[in-house]
């Protein structure tokens, strides 16, 4: 079960206890489960195992590290403008070096 579908069957109550029992706070996690945020291995491994002791189901801390790719439009511009400049950087280098 991935964070946002145990936060969505759950609700906000069972996610406080769940945060409080894995040592981290309701808004880090909302953060988790929308995956703008990816927890260290070990916190994920803490959520996992509270939410399996606050309802019987756990989180898979899977879900939590894997990054999502992001193939965005807007990503692929930004990765592009960033190549351009790091080429215009080393052009004016070279041409400063001569």
């Amino acid at each position: 079960m991935t964070p946002l579908e145990f936060w969505k069957k759950y609700g906000g109550k069972k996610m406080r206890e769940v945060c409080g029992l894995a040592g981290t706070t309701i808004g880090y996690f909302e953060h988790i489960a929308h995956g703008r945020k990816h927890p260290s291995s070990d916190l994920a491994l803490a959520i996992a195992e509270a939410s399996a002791q606050v309802t019987g189901e756990r989180i898979d801390p899977q879900a939590m590290l894997a990054p999502k790719k992001d193939t965005s439009k807007r990503e692929a511009l930004r990765r592009q403008r960033a190549e351009e400049f790091a080429r215009s950087q080393r052009d004016e280098a070279c041409a400063g070096a001569e």
